[in-house]
């Protein structure tokens, strides 16, 4: 199983009031109930537990951790030469410490070794923290599609990342 341990006292200080550290490995069938869990208190479209599991058979789900205490998750599949970024979701009491970020590197290299060139996702138009942390992150728009979302009614905004190195 791949696991990245991080200390945010080292790599997000200036961010941080109380360093913590996290772990980052793929998602383990327990868990599948906390991403649902989270994803209901995150999106107006959760998934339920049976989507993370259906996922998780063909992709890759990430949990970040923190002890037993699920902090964000990660969610992307790879085929064909294309990965796709479904889901990312940060509990609301972790946001704006980098944990998105770390969510974001982990998934991109863990699709990028399952054989992934380019990455695509769709966010909504409305979300501009998300959409800010894609863009530094080498993602670029490149198209849209009107109405996608619901709940409210929404256009997302697609977005996409060649990648070189699982690191970029």
């Amino acid at each position: 199983m791949n696991q990245a341990n991080f200390s945010m006292e080292k790599i997000f200080t200036a961010k941080m009031v109380d360093p913590m550290e996290f772990s980052i490995a793929e998602a383990e069938k327990s868990q599948f109930s906390l991403i649902a869990d989270a994803e209901a208190d995150i999106f107006s479209n959760p998934w339920s537990e049976k989507d993370v599991a259906d996922t998780a058979d063909r992709g890759t789900v990430l949990a970040a951790v923190n002890g037993r205490n699920l902090l964000g998750y990660a969610i992307g599949i790879s085929a064909a030469g294309e990965g796709e970024i479904l889901r990312l979701g940060v509990l609301s009491e972790y946001r704006g410490i980098g944990l998105g970020r770390a969510l974001l590197t982990f998934l991109t290299s863990s699709l990028y070794k399952s054989g992934a060139g380019v990455l695509f996702l769709e966010v909504r138009e409305s979300n501009t923290p998300a959409r800010a942390l894609y863009l530094s992150c080498g993602f670029t728009e490149c198209g849209r599609r009107k109405k996608y979302y619901s709940s409210p009614v929404e256009d997302a905004v697609i977005m996409s990342k060649l990648l070189k190195n699982p690191n970029t």
